[in-house]
C-alpha cells in the first residue's frame, strides 16, 4: 500500500442545521478500473477536537469523470449549524489512481493539531497513519495524524 491508501481528513463547520440528504464529489480524471471513493462525516470529540464517530458515509464510483452524487448514505447524518465536523475520505482499491476536485490550500483553513507529529509546515489534509482502505468507525487520536500538503477534497453537502 502507499500513502494514498490511507484515510485523509479535514474539519468543516456545518453551514446549516438539518439532515445531509446528498453528498457529491467531482472526478477530474477517472480511475482505470473499479475504485470506489468512500466519504464519511464524523462528529468531533469535545476534549481534543479530533474526529470521533462516523455518522454516515457515501460511496462514489470513480470510473467516469464529472460530478457524482450519493443520496443513499449509510445512515442519517444530522448536522447542527456552527458545529465542527470532519470529512474523511479513502479509496477502496490500492494503487488505482483517480483525481477529484480539491479546495486550494490558499482558500482553506489550516488543520494542524498542535500535538500531531511531523508537522513541518504542512497543513492541508491530515493523513491517518494507521488505517488502510477503510474509514475508521471509532474515535481517532490526534497523534495518529500526519499533516501533509495535499488540497482538501471538495465535497458538497445537500442539507435539508
Amino acid at each position: 500500500s502507499t500513502l494514498y491508501d490511507r484515510c485523509y481528513f479535514y474539519p468543516f463547520m456545518a453551514p446549516e442545521s438539518g439532515d445531509v440528504a446528498e453528498m457529491g464529489i467531482e472526478f477530474i480524471v477517472a480511475s482505470s478500473e473499479a475504485n470506489d471513493i468512500q466519504v464519511g462525516i464524523y462528529s468531533t470529540t469535545a476534549i481534543t477536537g479530533a474526529p470521533d464517530t462516523l455518522l454516515g458515509k457515501g460511496v462514489f464510483d470513480s470510473e467516469s469523470t464529472g460530478a457524482v452524487y450519493d443520496d443513499t448514505l449509510s445512515s442519517t447524518v444530522t448536522l447542527v449549524k456552527g458545529v465542527m465536523y470532519w470529512i474523511g475520505i479513502v479509496r477502496s482499491t490500492t494503487a488505482i489512481n483517480v483525481t477529484f476536485r480539491g479546495i486550494s490550500k490558499a482558500y482553506a483553513a489550516a488543520a494542524c493539531p498542535w500535538n500531531a507529529p511531523n508537522i513541518n509546515g504542512k497543513c492541508g489534509t491530515l493523513r491517518l497513519d494507521n488505517e488502510d482502505l477503510v474509514l475508521p468507525t471509532g474515535s481517532i487520536t490526534l497523534t495518529d495524524f500526519i499533516p501533509n500538503d495535499l488540497d482538501n477534497p471538495a465535497v458538497s453537502l445537500k442539507i435539508t
